[in-house]
């Protein structure tokens, strides 16, 4: 996947591009009729940019990050669980749905898992683009761990 952020604006503009990765969340709700209890799947940082998502319905899978302008991204991971608290009242609650979100816009770093795993994760790119620039981003979803982010075979994909 390319992504690319354009400002269209007269100034210089701070962004943060979040590509994030989930699986939907089935191990909740117990077991299923022909199978049993539902397995939990993971995504875990192996490397610098790099997920493995290991899904036990899909099997294994990897999501690489190309370094953006601003270097490789910070993933965070959190959990693909509802947040209870905000929607049903109560205290604040850690590594729900939302914590990306909490720890990026409201600087909760303690939202987020300090553990590089869970069942949903983001990379968080941070930039300063310039007026009238872009930026691009580039990512890959593969079952092969050192599929090119850039490059020829990347652009022929």
């Amino acid at each position: 996947m390319r992504v690319t952020a354009h400002n269209r604006g007269p100034n210089a503009a701070d962004l943060h591009i979040l590509p994030t990765v989930w699986f939907r969340n089935r191990w909740s709700w117990g077991y299923e009729k022909t199978r049993g209890p539902v397995p939990k799947p993971v995504a875990r940082q192996v490397a610098a940019g790099a997920l493995q998502l290991n899904e036990p319905k899909y099997g294994q899978r990897w999501l690489l990050f190309e370094p953006g302008p601003g270097g490789v991204p910070e993933i965070l991971f959190t959990e693909n669980e509802t947040n209870a608290a905000k929607l049903y009242g109560g205290g604040w609650q850690p590594h729900c749905k939302d914590a990306i979100n909490d720890a990026v816009v409201n600087g909760r770093r303690d939202a987020v898992k300090s553990i590089p795993q869970g069942t949903k994760a983001a990379a968080h790119y941070k930039v300063t683009i310039p007026a009238g620039g872009e930026v691009v981003f580039q990512m890959r979803l593969t079952d092969k761990q050192d599929a090119p982010t850039s490059g020829r075979l990347f652009d022929r994909v």
